[in-house]
């Protein structure tokens, strides 16, 4: 079954119930199609900031545990800063670089593919 009437009918454009709407072939498409690029620019841009923000937080986690481990501005005896908290540490780094990772490129991808919609 076919959603799309005809070729020129698309996603964007208008659907074949325009004309029993009362719309004009193309009017609502052409509403959406002004829309599509600023909503891409705006999921571009957060993903982006998220992006930073996890890239950020990776070395910075890092650098708070050797605060609180041995020989560390704020450690103390019976703290016990344990393997526990490492392992859990470092999948949390982990996961903060591969949001990283996926955020960035997608986010400037979205900017870019927006700006040239």
């Amino acid at each position: 079954m076919r959603l799309l009437d005809s070729p020129d009918d698309d996603l964007l454009g208008r659907l074949p119930s325009t004309a029993a709407s009362g719309l004009q072939p193309g009017e609502s498409g052409s509403q959406m199609q002004r829309l599509i690029p600023i909503f891409l620019r705006i999921i571009g841009v957060v993903l982006i900031i998220v992006g930073i923000i996890a890239a950020y937080y990776g070395p910075l986690e890092i650098f708070v545990f050797y605060l609180f481990s041995e020989g560390g501005r704020f450690h103390y005896d019976g703290f016990g800063v344990g393997p526990f908290w490492f392992a859990a540490l470092v999948v949390q780094n982990i996961g903060y670089y591969i949001i990283a990772a996926l955020f960035l490129p997608v986010g400037i991808g979205h900017v870019h593919s927006a700006a040239g919609h």
